[in-house]
């Protein structure tokens, strides 16, 4: 296994070497979070070469413009196979990270709560009223009691009941 990072005293080889070491990776796992191969790269690959993302998008190897190369399918999370210069690319999970499997929650949820608690506060302001296109901000004094709320049930279950009666919705 050999590692190849932005930051070259991470990386087992040096960036100039980058196209010529592609050839010779049967996987390239990435976990980025930003663009690394454009479609113009995709020639250096390895024929039969299998891509995986474990970042947190499906950005790493510009997967949009493989799954355009496939007909549509119903399932978002299928594995693709694309013909490429040099032969055949496997980009698994259409090229969404890895953990984006379609399950209902890989993180528990004492974890996530705070994340899906604003996600659904967002998503009654934003039905519930007339914004203009473009970010609205989120009501802060409910953003801080949720978040209040979520300290106080990562410390002390009680608390939280407690401050779970003085939400005024």
């Amino acid at each position: 296994m050999q590692r190849f990072d932005l930051e070259k005293d991470k990386s087992d080889f040096s960036h100039v070497e980058l196209d010529r070491m592609l050839p010779h990776f049967d996987m390239i796992l990435s976990c980025v979070g930003t663009t690394v191969f454009l479609p113009e790269d995709y020639q250096y690959f390895k024929p039969g070469v299998i891509l995986a993302s474990a970042s947190s998008s499906d950005v790493e190897f510009s997967a949009v413009h493989l799954r355009k190369q496939v007909p549509q399918t119903t399932d978002v999370h299928a594995d693709i196979d694309v013909q490429g210069k040099n032969g055949v690319i496997h980009l698994l999970n259409a090229g969404f990270p890895l953990n984006f499997d379609g399950s209902r929650q890989l993180i528990p949820l004492d974890k996530i709560q705070l994340t899906e608690a604003l996600l659904y506060s967002a998503s009654c302001i934003a039905a519930t009223g007339n914004h203009p296109n473009g970010i609205v901000p989120l009501d802060t004094h409910l953003q801080n009691q949720l978040i209040t709320l979520f300290i106080a049930l990562q410390e002390n279950k009680e608390a939280a009941l407690s401050a779970l009666k003085q939400l005024n919705f």
